[in-house]
């Protein structure tokens, strides 16, 4: 059985309850309470759990010897299970932490379900509570939480600058709104991190579906994904070695909302089966569902957004106008003119590579573009990061 394997859905779910700023988060992890497994069992699953915590680098976590430490000094007995708001808010006080996570781990059959959530200790309230049922065994219930981190966090796919590299993007053969997603067949690897990221005032996510790439026999489908704001997150994992002999990953179909022209950014990260990263890059697509003329001046989203590589910068027109699409600083200084031109009506995309007129990278911040089409104006932003 391969070593690593993606999250299970119940944890992925949880994370949204524990912040993400800039200073890390003080978490414990109560150890979740066993009911028809052992105690060792419980105590395995919530020290993985704590692992894989304090890897995502976002987050202190309090080690089980030092939680045990602190209830012994501050005399406060655990007297059954702990798994309820109030007891969690108590230990976690006592503990001054700013999360707490508790919760059950039962069995009926070969049926695992996780009761899980998380609790805001200073408001004292259930911030995410979620319950998710696993079929198949102890190690790969514990072997499924070994990368929640990483399909929770969408920033975690994202290379350190735009790079095209084995995988691509392609329009699926007549659906205007599809895309497909697919991998050299000389790439070998286990398992794959993705975010695509798209402007969701013009697209919406109808369906994703998985190749065969992903799908082991009888056993579960490694195959986890999670919709966001102007993104998916995808995290997956083979069974075994082998390309399906497409080298088909998924593909993914939208509806077109205001307008039909847009682009779709995916960025990625391929591990070999001791979950070392192997290669990563960025590519993209635009879709064009071909609508005809639109019925009015639009400006969309910058994609992505925030974002260290080239962003694209969606509009549309419903009659021939004078265009002038420019980025500006936060100090209202020109830094680069994207569009200047007359153009018929039509939906347009256009890319900022992130430099200035002067053909420099510019500095990270807050940016301004404004599209002026005739009389009709309209401003978005967006933020450079490193």
């Amino acid at each position: 059985m391969m070593k690593y394997r993606i999250l299970i859905p119940v944890l992925l779910l949880l994370l949204p309850g524990l912040s993400r700023g800039q200073e890390k988060t003080a978490v414990a992890v109560l150890q979740f309470e066993p009911r028809n497994i052992s105690q060792a069992e419980a105590v395995i699953l919530s020290d993985r759990l704590r692992a894989e915590l304090v890897n995502t680098r976002h987050f202190n976590v309090l080690e089980r010897e030092q939680m045990d430490k602190i209830l012994r000094e501050q005399k406060f007995q655990l007297t059954g299970a702990c798994s309820d708001a109030s007891c969690l808010v108590q230990v976690g006080q006592l503990m001054a932490v700013s999360k707490m996570m508790g919760g059950t781990i039962s069995k009926i059959g070969n049926t695992y379900t996780v009761q899980a959530r998380v609790i805001d200790v200073e408001r004292g309230v259930i911030e995410t509570e979620v319950s998710q049922d696993f079929t198949g065994t102890i190690e790969d219930l514990s072997g499924f939480i070994y990368s929640w981190n990483r399909a929770d966090n969408p920033k975690s796919a994202k290379s350190g600058g735009y790079q095209e590299g084995p995988v691509s993007l392609e329009a699926a053969p007549g659906e205007k709104l599809k895309l497909i997603a697919r991998i050299s067949p000389e790439i070998i690897f286990a398992s794959m991190d993705a975010e695509i990221e798209y402007d969701q005032s013009l697209l919406k996510v109808k369906a994703l579906e998985a190749s065969d790439l992903w799908q082991g026999g009888d056993k579960p489908q490694l195959f986890l994904s999670k919709q966001q704001e102007g993104r998916t997150v995808i995290s997956a994992a083979k069974w075994q070695e082998g390309q399906e002999p497409s080298g088909q990953l998924f593909s993914m179909s939208f509806e077109g909302n205001k307008a039909s022209q847009t682009p779709v950014a995916l960025s990625y990260r391929l591990y070999n089966d001791q979950g070392a990263e192997i290669c990563s890059g960025n590519t993209a697509l635009t879709l064009n569902a071909g609508l005809g003329i639109p019925g009015g001046f639009f400006l969309g989203r910058a994609a992505p957004n925030p974002s260290n590589r080239p962003v694209a910068v969606s509009y549309q027109l419903p009659r021939q106008a004078r265009v002038k699409l420019e980025v500006y600083n936060i100090a209202g200084q020109q830094v680069a003119t994207l569009v200047d031109a007359e153009q018929p009506a039509g939906y347009y995309s256009q890319t900022w590579d992130l430099k200035d007129r002067g053909r420099n990278r510019v500095a990270n911040g807050i940016y301004f573009y404004q599209l002026s089409a005739g009389e009709y104006r309209s401003v978005g932003k967006m933020v450079v990061i490193r």
